[in-house]
């Protein structure tokens, strides 16, 4: 089988050209059978491709195709299984019979060429290749057009262009969608002391199937700086668990007018569902901006009221040892 490690730049444009794959998440039982469509835009490049990424796992190149209709699958695929169609710039990967194991994000990339590997076997002629890259459109006598790509190899944006993917779950038939419990925690006051900083902690648990997003919002804004949301949800036994963390600064925690809420995604009878939690600031000690200015000031008045009864203690001692001295040359005289 062939393995691709390939740095993705999903949907980008490149000097125009774009990937439109869709639709972006499929759910469907087992035994059912899968559409995912991609089209190139602003471009007309020959090499189509379509890739499988597993959970946990990198890219697999199930199929190649070319602007001749012809479609080149790597060890461990079939037509049987996954069925291309390809008019122009436009392509469709059938999935048939799906079960747990196809269970996948799966990709549409397209490419001006192909890659050779660094040893191929060409017209019975061994080509040693030195470059990073290596090209290939090679016709027999009979104008077959071969392709083949290198093995290994990491793809740039400049190589090969990505679609967005399609996110493929697979549910088995005699299970019903199971909606997420959400809780959110307080962060802990150990790391408010020792740096100054506040995580807060979203548990997702209980769902099924793993199909399940989680999104922090502040006031009612979504907040992408300082989350940190697992990759792959826990299986525990037959529902799945994840977890999101908010890291954000301390003051802003201890301020009870910020609500922070995590929000989590689900598709449930053919439509997204969402269950909101929210947890607001800890008014125990209000460190905002305000309370802070309002703490300054308040410093600054002790300090002169403090300089005030030290100059009154002075004025005062002053006077007694004066009243004193003055008292001693009297009882003398």
């Amino acid at each position: 089988m062939l393995t691709v490690l390939v740095v993705l730049l999903p949907g980008v444009v490149i000097g125009y050209i774009l990937i439109a794959q869709w639709p972006e998440e499929i759910f469907q039982r087992v035994g059912d059978t899968v559409n995912i469509s991609c089209n190139q835009k602003n471009s007309d490049l020959a090499y189509m491709f379509w890739y499988q990424q597993p959970q946990r796992n990198g890219l697999k190149l199930i199929v190649s195709t070319t602007s001749l209709r012809e479609k080149f699958y790597e060890d461990g695929y079939s037509e049987a299984k996954f069925e291309i169609s390809r008019k122009y710039t436009y392509t469709v990967m059938t999935i048939k019979n799906v079960t747990s194991k196809d269970v996948a994000t799966y990709f549409c990339a397209a490419s001006d060429h192909t890659f050779l590997t660094d040893t191929t076997i060409a017209q019975g002629k061994e080509y040693e290749g030195d470059e990073e890259f290596k090209v290939l459109l090679h016709t027999d006598d009979a104008h077959k057009t071969e392709l083949m790509i290198q093995q290994f190899v990491t793809v740039n944006s400049g190589n090969m262009i990505f679609g967005d993917g399609t996110k493929l779950t697979v549910i088995e038939k005699d299970k019903e969608i199971i909606p997420p419990s959400v809780a959110i925690f307080s962060p802990s006051k150990q790391e408010i002391q020792q740096k100054n900083k506040a995580t807060l902690v979203c548990l997702a648990s209980g769902f099924y199937p793993d199909h399940l997003t989680l999104v922090w919002m502040v006031n009612d804004v979504k907040r992408t700086k300082g989350v940190g949301t697992d990759e792959f949800s826990t299986q525990n036994g037959s529902t799945y668990t994840l977890t999101s963390r908010l890291r954000i600064a301390a003051w802003e925690w201890f301020n009870p007018l910020n609500n922070f809420e995590c929000v989590a995604n689900f598709f449930q009878s053919g439509k997204e569902k969402s269950i909101h939690k929210v947890i607001s600031g800890d008014a125990g000690c209000a460190v905002t901006e305000d309370s802070y200015l309002r703490y300054g000031n308040s410093v600054k008045l002790t300090y002169f009221i403090l300089c005030g009864k030290a100059l009154i203690y002075a004025v005062l001692v002053s006077s007694l040892l004066w009243r004193a001295k003055v008292g001693g040359k009297l009882y003398k005289e």
